[in-house]
């Protein structure tokens, strides 16, 4: 599963809209799935997210707000679970 979202998250950024729009179709649906969620962070595909929101098609614009509002949601719902770490790690905050 890991192998073919790398290649959506690669396609963002893909100059054929059409495969821009497909992989931004993926992304928004995948990006609920926590493993998903990492992957967009450490590979920084939210900041190229957020850059198509600018982007001159509506379409690819609706996209990429529908994956961030997914991405968000998650966001919020694995910061209120108790016992979850923040990004930073628990463990930064033990160091300083």
């Amino acid at each position: 599963m890991q192998g073919g979202f790398d290649l959506m998250l690669e396609q963002l950024k893909a100059p054929t809209v059409s495969v821009m729009y497909y992989a931004l179709a993926g992304v928004q649906n995948m990006a609920g799935d926590p493993e998903c969620l990492q992957q967009v962070v450490d590979t920084e595909s939210d900041l190229v997210l957020e850059a198509l929101l600018e982007h001159p098609r509506d379409s690819i614009r609706r996209l990429a707000t529908g994956a961030l509002v997914n991405i968000s949601e998650l966001s919020a719902v694995r910061e209120a679970e108790p016992g979850t770490p923040s990004e930073e790690g628990e463990q930064g905050e033990e160091g300083e």
